[in-house]
């Protein structure tokens, strides 16, 4: 990957690279803070895993910091009228719940969506969206050995 790229990251790369130890979704918010690449942050995701967090105090504090630390690139959430065009994937769009995030991305167009949930945000919606969407172990992997 040549230059610092804009990454995209679901509430489930946070959550886990918050509150675990290690693992790939940890890896990639290690390299967020190291400013390696941009964290671009969707309202939705950030609701979701303020949600989750709260629940801990660990959580919330250690992801404010991390927030403090990427200074992501914040987008707001989306207005009625793109959620209605984000509507025509939903034959792939497996969670209705995660319409709102998916217009969102779709807004904010990051060079990558990350989602360790390739069942809500995988293949067959990345090929019916043009987004370029890996889970968190695809990425880093693709950063140490670059597709072809």
């Amino acid at each position: 990957m040549e230059g610092k790229r804009r990454i995209g990251v679901d509430s489930n790369i946070l959550v886990s690279g918050v509150l675990s130890e290690w693992g790939a979704a940890k890896g990639v918010l290690i390299l967020a803070a190291t400013r390696v690449f941009t964290i671009v942050l969707v309202e939705p995701v950030v609701i979701e895993v303020e949600r989750v967090l709260a629940k801990t105090a660990r959580g919330i504090a250690t992801y404010r910091r991390l927030l403090n630390i990427c200074r992501p690139e914040r987008h707001p959430i989306t207005q009625p009228d793109e959620l209605l065009d984000a509507k025509k994937f939903l034959p792939v769009l497996r969670h209705i719940n995660d319409l709102s995030i998916l217009a969102s991305v779709l807004k904010a167009r990051p060079d990558w969506f990350l989602s360790d949930n390739p069942d809500h945000f995988g293949s067959k919606l990345a090929e019916a969206t043009g987004l370029n969407i890996l889970t968190s172990v695809d990425f880093l992997r693709r950063l140490i050995v670059p597709a072809p």
